[in-house]
């Protein structure tokens, strides 16, 4: 937080106050889940206080012992069947709601309060990257199905979109950084100079034989890694075919991963919805200056 705080330009961090901190795979936990809710008075219209009671009923301040919760967003609603933005003025008998429940370990949070108060700031909370991507439109919010395919340093997250609410997420504990551990592994050096080997590798300036010998790594790395997330997808609900639509999003600019996935060897045997197709965020909605999550998290705070 403090390094991406001092790269902003002194005119970005001029009067801010207020932090908010946006946590992905590896630091911050994600789950979704449906509440129904039989309503005793179909005629009686819907206030604000009996939604939020419902929310706060089923995830409170403090998730655990070990947890605080960022934020409960409601992430979809209906009314007897019918999605509507906002239950509330409407009248009807079920109420359901759709909830993204993101939370952190307290330690976390008050590392990051104590570092908001040395910079003359407030911590005014966070927002969890992967649900910022389910409630982007472009991907998983506007998808009738969609696989979205979150891959972090050491996490890699699997959500499934169906009809714009998220139905359950996967969790890899192991993600692009497997690409440094096994150039460090095999040059016999450390993650520092192993990721220097792969800029290098990626700017072209390494010699013909060390730039085979690095591109023969990266592409066993990638390939454990697509293989890691097969292996989890296998264990989803066989009840239902995959949705066809995947996305891959990944928190840093990983090509090798991205282009391994295109090629969908590691959806081979899973019980995918037919003419499956693999979309590269990243490549879809190119930009110099933010990533896919930058994206999602801005249009998240929008909301």
């Amino acid at each position: 937080s403090a390094k991406a705080l001092q790269s902003l330009p002194a005119e970005a961090r001029r009067g801010v106050k207020d932090l908010v901190v946006a946590l992905g795979g590896g630091i911050g936990r994600l789950s979704f889940l449906q509440v129904k809710g039989i309503r005793e008075n179909p005629a009686k219209k819907i206030a604000r206080e009996e939604v939020d009671a419902v929310i706060s009923r089923w995830y409170g301040k403090e998730a655990d012992a070990q947890r605080f919760v960022f934020r409960n967003l409601p992430h979809r609603f209906s009314v007897d069947g019918f999605v509507v933005p906002d239950p509330v003025g409407l009248n009807g008998k079920e109420v359901v709601t759709d909830i993204a429940n993101a939370a952190c370990d307290q330690r976390i949070i008050r590392s990051l309060e104590e570092f908001a108060g040395s910079a003359g700031m407030r911590m005014r909370g966070g927002i969890d990257m992967r649900a910022a991507v389910a409630e982007w439109k472009p991907i998983g919010a506007g998808a009738d199905s969609a696989m979205i395919v979150c891959v972090f340093e050491s996490e890699s997250n699997v959500m499934f979109a169906r009809q714009g609410a998220i139905r359950g997420v996967g969790t890899l504990h192991g993600g692009y950084g497997i690409i440094a551990t096994e150039l460090a592994r095999a040059f016999g050096v450390g993650k520092e100079e192993a990721m220097r080997v792969l800029e290098g590798f990626r700017a072209g300036t390494l010699d013909p034989e060390a730039a085979e010998a690095v591109r023969g790594v990266v592409a066993g790395a990638a390939r454990k890694l697509g293989e890691g997330i097969r292996t989890m997808l296998a264990t989803a609900d066989p009840s239902s075919l995959l949705p066809g639509n995947i996305w891959v999003v990944a928190s840093d600019d990983v090509p090798e991963v991205s282009a391994l996935l295109k090629e969908k060897a590691w959806l081979v045997g899973l019980p995918l919805e037919r003419n499956a197709r693999v979309h590269a965020a990243s490549e879809e909605f190119p930009s110099q200056r933010a990533t896919i999550f930058d994206l999602a998290v801005l249009n998240y705070l929008s909301l």
